[in-house]
């Protein structure tokens, strides 16, 4: 009877597309959802990304709509007090290089859980295993995220300085949020819901300068990607370029 009862389950759907998920839970317009593809389309790389370059909408609420489509689990690393020992999981260079941030792991089952903004990416993942010798359980966060609490844990930058300690593996999951922790229509209260980081601590003069100069260069680093991308426009439009030849030797072909 159980067999018969497979037999007859409804066969699952697609996964709903983020684009959907965004327009249903009224954080984006169709407007916005059509500038993103196209930009998408032009260059490539992921639809999450150009919304967020384009300044549709920030990142923790493009993590969210991620872990509602994929079904994964989505850590907010602003307010997640990381066990201390994470640098000691996986060496700076590899996160750096990668964009990847350990949050936890299991020793018993030899499991690193891994926050990444792009848990598709089969490439990140498979290498950050051969580097640790565990299994990965990639979670959900924002790039700009796992670039702040690299900063945090490996440079000692304590500017941001997250909530309650939070030991071992389990209570970090604590902070995970579930794909149904809440409504796709409430994907921005459920990031307003997140516990209220502590005040700032003190640090040092020398770092409060190097880091209010990197935020600065980030900032001109998006301005720059926007206008390179109007000037090749320009330039695909008056024929001096091809679009494919383009975008072919951006990706080194």
């Amino acid at each position: 009877m159980a067999d018969a009862g497979k037999r007859n389950a409804a066969p699952r759907g697609p996964p709903p597309r983020l684009g959907e998920i965004l327009l249903q839970a009224q954080v984006i317009t169709k407007a916005q959802l059509q500038s993103a593809l196209a930009e998408q389309q032009k260059w490539g790389g992921r639809l999450g990304r150009h919304l967020v370059d384009l300044g549709f909408l920030d990142e923790r609420t493009m993590s969210l709509a991620l872990s509602r489509q994929l079904g994964m689990p989505c850590i907010d690393l602003s307010t997640t007090h990381l066990p201390a020992d994470v640098p000691e999981l996986l060496s700076i260079q590899v996160c750096e290089r990668l964009g990847v941030m350990p949050v936890g792991t299991d020793s018993a089952r030899r499991v690193l859980r891994l926050a990444t903004s792009d848990p598709t990416n089969p490439a990140v993942l498979k290498e950050v295993a051969r580097h640790t010798d565990c299994a990965i359980e990639p979670v959900i966060a924002g790039a700009y995220d796992i670039d702040r609490a690299i900063r945090r844990y490996y440079y000692g930058d304590s500017r941001e300085h997250s909530g309650p300690a939070l030991p071992g593996f389990t209570p970090t999951d604590q902070r995970v949020a579930p794909p149904s922790a809440a409504p796709t229509a409430q994907l921005t209260q459920a990031s307003s819901e997140a516990p209220a980081a502590e005040p700032p601590q003190a640090c040092s003069p020398r770092l409060d300068a190097l880091t209010a100069r990197l935020e600065r260069l980030e900032e001109l680093a998006t301005h720059q990607t926007r206008a390179l991308r109007v000037l090749v426009e320009m330039l695909v439009e008056s024929g001096l370029i091809q679009r494919d030849s383009f975008q072919r030797r951006a990706r080194g072909e």
